[in-house]
C-alpha cells in the first residue's frame, strides 16, 4: 500500500464533525467533534497498531490484520482527540 493512503481517518462520527487533520511530518492526528444528542460510538482507523493516544473519554482499541479500530464511546457535548503514530 502507498504510504499516502496509510493514515487514520474517521470511520464513523457520532455528532457533528468539525475538524480532523493527520500532520504527515510529525505523525500527527487530531480531531474535534461535538457528540451533543448522540449516544452512539466514534471510530477512527489507525493504520499501526503501536500509537500513543490523548482523549478525554472511555475508548475501546480491537486490532485488524493491518492496523487497529479505535472505538470511542459517547460521553456528549464536545471531544478532542489526538494520537501519536
Amino acid at each position: 500500500v502507498l504510504k499516502v493512503l496509510k493514515r487514520p481517518y474517521p470511520r464513523a462520527v457520532c455528532g457533528l464533525l468539525l475538524k480532523y487533520e493527520f500532520n504527515r511530518k510529525d505523525n500527527l492526528f487530531s480531531m474535534t467533534w461535538n457528540e451533543e444528542g448522540c449516544f452512539s460510538s466514534t471510530e477512527i482507523y489507525l493504520p499501526e497498531k503501536s500509537f500513543n493516544l490523548s482523549v478525554d473519554g472511555p475508548y475501546e482499541v480491537t486490532p485488524l490484520k493491518t492496523g487497529a479500530v479505535l472505538r470511542l464511546l459517547p460521553k456528549g457535548g464536545q471531544r478532542n482527540l489526538l494520537i501519536s503514530l
